[in-house]
């Protein structure tokens, strides 16, 4: 009997959180072991609903705000097992973000004790969360974010003609460092390489001052097939402040497109995986690297990524196990009971 396991989300948008989920429900099949359903919820309730579930899992964020949501959800529910994905904390967040660091690890202290398993979403941020102690070993486990790849490896035999062009994908947020790489195109690189820049969000118009009106740097805006966007796209550039995860270069790496970025976080792990490093995440270090892929030949032998072609695989088989663990845990502690 397949068991039934429902992601609680308060977040509509169509970023990696909702794919990730998409990839889980529409996977193959036979692939899913167990039923997984998506309960939307709005931000800001403190009550839980009515969930019919063996497992229940938090995609929601950690905050003093959603403190009262969790602990409700843990008395409200207290024999089954409670399952959270950090999807938004690493150690350069809390480095470039937190001022009261005794006040978030009681945040993350607090909140992490009402659960039953911790997901980390890259090793990197794993080791973080476990050289803090923010929870207990046995809690700890890590399931690399995927999504549906199909469409990427679609477009990995497809090359790009006219001058070389550099994506940037995602949203327009300080997060993402996307105006290091418009003030690298705007102040030191030739009009011969192109940026394109996918995807929307805050910071939209403060990249487009920046862009000083350059014709090589293009605003192509959001977009609902990011697979179609990439293959317009000879090299994806991700210059994160941080980044827990970072899909884009798993899908950029499937795609056969070469991946530059900041050495931070969770994208570490995409730099053992064959993505390019970028020590010096400033406006000048970015500008020193992209002047030496003015010429199409110098990417064409740049790295790709490796080992991505069974991520989709794993990350379903990783759900399979922590549910499989999890429903034999409770079993056991209700006959021990």
């Amino acid at each position: 009997m397949k068991n039934s396991v429902v992601h609680i989300v308060d977040d509509n948008s169509w970023g990696g959180v909702n794919r990730l989920l998409n990839c889980l429900e529409n996977a193959p099949f036979g692939l899913v072991h167990d039923n997984h359903k998506i309960l939307r919820i709005a931000r800001g309730t403190r009550k839980p609903p009515g969930i019919a579930a063996d497992i229940i899992v938090s995609h929601m964020a950690i905050c003093w705000k959603n403190i009262p949501f969790f602990s409700a959800l843990r008395s409200t529910y207290p024999e089954t097992p409670l399952v959270h994905i950090e999807h938004s904390y690493s150690e350069r967040y809390v480095a470039l973000n937190v001022t009261k660091r005794d006040r978030f690890d009681d945040l993350l202290n607090l909140s992490y004790a009402l659960f039953d398993r911790i997901v980390a979403v890259s090793t990197p941020q794993k080791d973080w969360l476990a050289r803090r102690g923010y929870c207990q070993q046995d809690q700890l486990v890590t399931i690399p974010s995927c999504v549906n790849l199909t469409p990427f490896q679609l477009i990995s035999n497809r090359t790009p003609e006219g001058p070389v062009t550099v994506g940037a994908i995602g949203r327009f947020h300080e997060q993402k460092g996307f105006d290091i790489l418009v003030d690298a195109f705007a102040k030191h690189l030739p009009d011969d390489i192109q940026l394109h820049l996918i995807g929307d969000g805050p910071e939209r118009e403060v990249l487009k001052q920046k862009a000083l009106g350059r014709k090589n740097i293009k605003f192509i805006g959001p977009t609902s097939d990011p697979a179609e966007a990439m293959a317009d796209c000879d090299v994806v550039a991700m210059p994160s402040r941080w980044e827990p995860y970072g899909l884009v270069a798993l899908e950029a790496m499937t795609a056969l497109r070469p991946v530059l970025c900041a050495n931070v976080d969770g994208l570490k792990q995409h730099v053992e995986g064959g993505a390019i490093a970028v020590d010096e995440n400033t406006i000048e270090g970015w500008a020193r690297l992209l002047k030496g892929l003015v010429d199409r030949r110098v990417v064409n032998e740049l790295p790709r990524g490796f080992g991505t072609a069974n991520a989709e695989w794993a990350f379903i088989h990783n759900w399979n196990m922590i549910v499989h663990e999890l429903i034999n845990l409770e079993q056991s502690n209700q006959k021990a009971a």
